[in-house]
């Protein structure tokens, strides 16, 4: 169910009323435990089964952890992560193992191949993980050690809670744990909720869905064959605006839904347009997952504790893997490692910090060389497949084709770019500036106009609904 559907709102609001309803905290996690599954249903029963299993498996590796023996626990941590990405892996990467079509296999081989990825199993496989390293780190984590069945219940809330549980934001344990309290009517914050509601709707209906329209023919070479390489080239920067105005949207609507419950989602992005290396951008983008690969992957691995040679080894797994995480195809893991790459030259340069080292003043010319390395991995997203990225090569190749009077790209160019520019006024670096007293007020005063305003330009000017990208994740 999207979070840009009426459904998912119509479904939010009927279980927001039963919340608020009672003030036993009990009663509130239960309520919004069981209407999270109920939503998650929708989508299908087995997805349902999945996920169950999924939360019985990790309430029960994480309660054994808590209350037993340091020895057993870590057995017991071990063999809980084992099992969690086992189930991962058997239903995202299942086409990697057996790459010949489901027809041409028999029995139950081909009926699981043939069922489809269940949505949000890559989050709620990383909120798992994260709450048995948590519990095994810190036992306290857990609200109730003395009490399984109320654990089970905590649990079953982290790994479904609907906001976030398609495509994140990823939080872990530690921080989702201690917001299992009783929550008030009186103490939600209308005004931020409804700010991130509306601009993140803003973002993926109006921005994102009508980039897609004007992005999608780079998915297939036969329509970008022989077009006029400054269509191209658009198109390749739409798709870097529209990645960004898609999961930033998603993200705000998540974070913002939340807050009517009382609970707190960790920020996604902040201008990650403005990194000035692909360290400084891993610190923007999608920070929930940066945070999560760098406590429970890198750190582990030794990080940058054993030596240059080490650290680049580290860097390259970590971004492998963390691509792969994206989708099971090779150009996933071939993007991981093209900024694996770039992060481990970065670290040997001494230039991945930003404002220091030998380029500290060339911080102009960081950003956009960062802007360009980062689209450039975007065509792995939006290509279908890894070979297409040497045919869209090859277009440039030719001599420049302008554009005709009867292009297709004379009037598409210009919307793109326009589409594009309402997300570099997303990266203006404004924070510093709001927390001044006359544009504090100012911008207190004009909000409800302005979302207004927003709420308009939705109604009239949403493009095709259109999933969001990270759902196939």
């Amino acid at each position: 169910m999207l979070s840009t559907d009426p459904v998912f709102y119509l479904c939010g609001g009927a279980i927001f009323i039963l919340f608020y309803s009672s003030r036993s905290v009990l009663f509130q996690t239960f309520v919004l435990s069981a209407g999270s599954l109920a939503m998650y249903a929708t989508e299908g029963l087995p997805f349902l089964f999945l996920l169950l299993v999924s939360s019985g498996l990790t309430s029960a590796s994480s309660f054994l952890i808590a209350t037993t023996s340091r020895r057993t626990a870590k057995i017991i941590l071990v063999a809980g992560i084992a099992l969690n990405l086992l189930i991962l892996g058997a239903f995202k990467y299942k086409h990697l193992l057996f790459p010949a079509s489901p027809p041409l296999y028999s029995g139950m081989l081909r009926e699981f191949l043939e069922l489809a990825l269940p949505i949000g199993i890559s989050f709620y496989t990383f909120h798992a993980i994260s709450l048995l390293v948590d519990t095994w780190r810190t036992p306290d984590v857990l609200r109730h050690r003395d009490n399984f069945l109320r654990h089970c219940l905590d649990t079953a809330l982290y790994l479904s809670f609907f906001p976030q549980l398609v495509a994140g934001p990823i939080t872990k344990g530690k921080m989702f744990f201690p917001q299992m309290v009783a929550k008030r009517l009186s103490e939600i914050p209308w005004a931020d909720a409804l700010t991130n509601i509306i601009v993140g709707m803003f973002l993926k209906r109006v921005i994102a869905d009508n980039l897609n329209l004007l992005t999608v023919q780079l998915t297939d070479p036969r329509f970008y064959s022989g077009k006029p390489q400054g269509e191209l080239i658009a198109m390749i920067f739409g798709y870097s605006a529209q990645i960004f105005a898609d999961f930033a949207g998603y993200s705000l609507i998540a974070i913002g839904v939340a807050k009517l419950f009382g609970y707190r989602l960790p920020d996604n992005f902040n201008q990650p347009y403005l990194a000035q290396s692909i360290t400084d951008f891993w610190r923007r983008w999608h920070m929930s997952l940066s945070a999560w690969l760098r406590d429970y992957l890198y750190i582990p691995l030794g990080g940058n504790r054993f030596g240059p040679a080490r650290t680049y080894l580290n860097l390259l797994i970590v971004m492998g893997l963390g691509g792969l995480w994206h989708g099971a195809d090779w150009k996933f893991a071939v993007w991981g490692l093209w900024h694996g790459g770039l992060l481990a030259i970065e670290r040997l340069l001494g230039i991945g910090e930003p404002g220091r080292g030998g380029w500290a003043v060339l911080s102009l010319v960081r950003v956009p060389i960062t802007f360009l390395l980062v689209t450039f991995g975007w065509l792995l997203f939006r290509l279908e497949h890894l070979g297409d990225l040497m045919l869209l090569a090859q277009e440039f190749e030719h001599p420049w084709r302008p554009l005709s009077a009867t292009s297709s790209g004379r009037a598409s160019v210009p919307i793109i770019y326009m589409l594009a520019a309402v997300v570099v006024l997303f990266h203006l670096p404004l924070r510093g500036l709001r927390d001044y007293g006359p544009v504090k007020t100012l911008v207190s005063t004009t909000r409800p106009y302005v979302l207004g305003f927003l709420c308009a330009v939705i109604l009239m000017a949403s493009g095709s609904r259109h999933a969001f990208i990270y759902f196939q994740f």
